[in-house]
């Protein structure tokens, strides 16, 4: 005499469902999972305007209206000009990308919360005045707009997105 309940078998069917849902799961987390931005990435993300790595950079181009001028990493340092003509400060270059790369966010204006055809001409950023380019490993560009309406605020943009920041 046995004592309890008797052992149960589970049918095909039962089986087969398990595995497809065993599959199924598998799938999602190969395929869906790793493009999924948790919470804390998209913090991160939103945190600093550029993803920029200081010690990548070779070139930066500054333009304010008709003007501008290009800083080049040369073998000996850093040479300002249209055509490198002096040398440029390493302390003073290296400050400039630093603040690129850690430029805070105070907020952020998606792109599509943008209303209207000339809503980034309201942040001065549909035909901006003034940007800095970066070349390394990739490009970077920044557009700078108008004064946001905070002290010491500006609205910028990446050139990659449309999206409006306002910045420090």
């Amino acid at each position: 005499a046995r004592d309890g309940p008797a052992p149960t078998r589970m049918s095909r069917l039962g089986t087969l469902l398990l595995l497809v849902l065993a599959l199924a799961a598998a799938a999602f987390l190969w395929l869906v999972a790793p493009r999924w931005k948790s919470t804390r990435e998209e913090e991160a993300n939103r945190s600093t305007v550029l993803s920029l790595d200081p010690g990548a950079i070779r070139g930066i181009r500054v333009t304010t209206g008709n003007d501008g001028f290009d800083l080049t990493l040369k073998e000996n340092g850093w040479w300002i000009g249209p055509k490198p003509k002096d040398i440029a400060s390493p302390q003073e270059v290296a400050k400039l990308l630093n603040a690129a790369a850690n430029l805070q966010v105070f907020d952020r204006i998606r792109a599509e919360d943008l209303r209207g055809a000339h809503a980034l001409d309201d942040y001065g950023l549909e035909n901006p005045r003034s940007q800095i380019d970066f070349t390394g490993d990739g490009k970077a560009t920044l557009y700078f707009g108008k004064d946001a309406v905070a002290d010491g605020r500006i609205y910028v943009r990446r050139a990659d997105s449309r999206d409006v920041y306002v910045v420090s």
